[in-house]
């Protein structure tokens, strides 16, 4: 397992290879900013969807589920999973995310 403090663009380009798994994990749509200013714009999510479509290895991206994230990422294997964020002071609030991958998964929440 390698980590790397890269732009993504980097580590795809570096790493990628038909034995490649990538986990991808980009800030909320809404929330560009939310890992500091300036770090992902929200025309990254259509570069992303972009260069993923042409890696070799496998990847699997969770985000928050926004019709726009569906029709940016719609070529790939969505998977929308239910769950509560229970962060808040104020209790647990129900949302609702996608598993986005380029093969087939299987989402299991515990």
């Amino acid at each position: 397992m390698v980590f790397e403090n890269l732009p993504w663009q980097d580590v795809l380009a570096r790493y990628d290879g038909p034995q490649a798994l990538f986990y991808l994990d980009p800030p909320y749509w809404g929330g560009e900013d939310d890992y500091g200013k300036g770090l992902f714009d929200r025309d990254q999510f259509a570069e992303l969807a972009e260069r993923l479509g042409r890696i070799e290895g496998a990847f699997v991206l969770s985000i928050n589920d926004r019709p726009e994230i569906r029709d940016l990422f719609g070529a790939f294997v969505i998977e929308e999973v239910r769950l509560n964020y229970s962060v808040s002071k104020s209790g647990a609030t129900a949302a609702r995310e996608l598993i986005i991958a380029n093969r087939e998964v299987r989402v299991g929440l515990v």
